[in-house]
């Protein structure tokens, strides 16, 4: 029996460190890019040596999971900084009702900033890229 795999030889469990979940990454971090980047300058030895690209250009590389965050406001503080190759739609569920996480997709797929292959990419073909393992579920999972 081969032993279990370390979380740093797991590709997948590196990408979920690449995840800010919907507690408050994708709210926060469109804000706090530029703060970071000033206050890096003044208080931190080497700033721009250490994060020559700026602390948005960093946050750009994570990826931002919606939640129960589908509004036109949610999705557009996200836009400003992460493309939307770099979101992700969770439900929540179940600590959500089904008709409720009916709801927040039908907004997702409402919102007017969204082009049309953004919202499969959102929904589904992002997740897969960082999680291959789900394109062929396990016979437990189905």
């Amino acid at each position: 029996m081969r032993p279990p795999r370390r979380p740093a030889d797991n590709p997948e469990a590196r990408a979920c460190g690449r995840i800010t979940a919907g507690t408050g990454g994708r709210h926060d971090c469109p804000f706090l890019a530029d703060r970071i980047d000033l206050i890096a300058s003044r208080f931190v030895a080497n700033a721009t040596e250490r994060a020559p690209a700026g602390a948005k250009a960093y946050f750009r590389q994570l990826y931002y999971e919606l939640a129960i965050s589908t509004s036109p406001h949610a999705v557009a503080s996200v836009l400003q900084l992460a493309d939307p190759e770099r979101i992700l739609f969770g439900t929540d569920f179940p600590a959500l009702f089904e008709e409720e996480v009916q709801g927040l997709t039908q907004a997702l797929e409402d919102n007017p900033l969204l082009r049309p292959g953004d919202l499969e990419m959102i929904k589904r073909h992002n997740a897969l890229r960082l999680f291959p393992r789900l394109r062929h579920p396990s016979p437990a999972v189905r």
